[in-house]
C-alpha cells in the first residue's frame, strides 16, 4: 500500500456465531478500510469514498438437519444499519445492483461453489486487493485486536477454513464421538 492511502478491504473475523435459533445459523464478514496514514490501522468503513459499503455484510446461511451441517445459502444484504435516509437508500440499491451485476458477469454462473469463492469473487470485482484476517477473539475497538493483511488471492480458502471451524465447533456431543 502506498503512503498516506485508505484501502478498502474485507474483514474476516474468527468463526463468531452471529444468531443461532434452533437447527439454522449465520456467519457474517463486512468491509473494513486499511488507513496507512495511521501506520496501516483497521478501521470500519465510515462517511468516506466507500460509505455505501457501510453495513454491507456477507452472510452464510448454515443450517444443522439429519446429523449434518449444510451451507443453505449466502448473499450480500445490509445489516442493522444505524440510519437510512432517502439518499443512503438510493445510493444501498446502486450498490447492490452493482454487486449483481459483478455476480452476474462472472465466467459462468455458479462459478462461486463456496462462500469463500462468492466473497472472493465479490472483492475482485470491487477491486478490493487485500483482506485483513482478526488473528485475536474479538475485544472491542478494531485497535485492541491482532490483525494480518494477506493478498485476496488466499481470501477464500480463509474464509472457508472459517466455516469448516464453526461447523466443528457446533456439532452436538452425541454426534461427535
Amino acid at each position: 500500500m502506498s503512503k498516506n492511502k485508505t484501502e478498502l478491504s474485507v474483514l474476516v473475523a474468527p468463526v463468531e456465531i452471529i444468531a443461532n435459533d434452533g437447527p439454522s445459523t449465520f456467519y457474517e464478514l463486512q468491509f473494513c478500510v486499511i488507513d496507512d496514514k495511521e501506520k496501516g490501522k483497521i478501521r470500519n468503513v465510515g462517511s468516506d469514498k466507500w460509505s455505501d459499503l457501510r453495513d454491507l455484510h456477507f452472510r452464510l446461511w448454515i443450517s444443522w438437519s439429519g446429523g449434518i451441517f449444510s451451507n443453505t445459502s449466502y448473499e450480500m444484504a445490509y445489516s442493522r444499519p444505524y440510519k437510512v435516509d432517502l439518499e443512503r437508500a438510493e445510493l444501498m440499491v446502486k450498490t447492490l445492483r452493482k454487486i449483481n451485476n459483478i455476480v452476474k458477469r462472472s465466467a459462468e454462473p455458479g462459478t462461486a461453489k463456496t462462500f469463500g469463492e462468492f466473497v472472493t469473487l465479490v472483492c475482485a470485482g470491487l477491486k478490493i486487493k487485500n483482506f485483513v484476517e482478526r488473528l485475536s477473539p474479538c475485544r472491542g475497538w478494531h485497535a485492541d485486536n491482532d490483525y494480518r493483511i494477506a493478498d485476496i488471492s488466499g481470501l477464500a480458502a480463509c474464509v472457508d477454513g472459517y466455516v469448516q471451524m464453526v461447523k466443528q465447533e457446533n456439532i452436538p456431543a452425541e454426534v461427535a464421538k
